[in-house]
């Protein structure tokens, strides 16, 4: 919950000190939000995205923090320790900026 914490203030921060000089944000911020829930595997497995487009879809950050929630509360197993690591990278690289 920690890497969570550290990527969700980290694009916290980012976007609350680009809305400052540009107040339109606030708003694109909402719909981008909406979109951003759809498209973060909380109701789906990564394994129904088709190969040709995982590339694209391991950019999102929320990704391997999901597989990783996903391996310990449904599947009672340790994570994989590359899915546990770009979760920690992708929370550390948002939340230290």
């Amino acid at each position: 919950m920690l890497v969570e914490y550290f990527l969700e203030l980290g694009i916290t921060l980012l976007f609350s000190s680009i809305t400052v000089y540009f107040r339109d944000i606030a708003h694109i911020l909402g719909i981008l939000t909406m979109a951003w829930q759809f498209l973060t595997p909380v109701m789906y497995p990564s394994s129904r995205v088709p190969e040709k487009y995982l590339p694209i879809w391991n950019l999102n950050p929320m990704v391997s923090i999901i597989d990783v929630y996903r391996d310990i509360l449904y599947f009672k197993r340790i994570p994989n320790v590359t899915t546990l690591g770009t979760a920690m990278a992708m929370g550390c690289f948002f939340g230290f900026r």
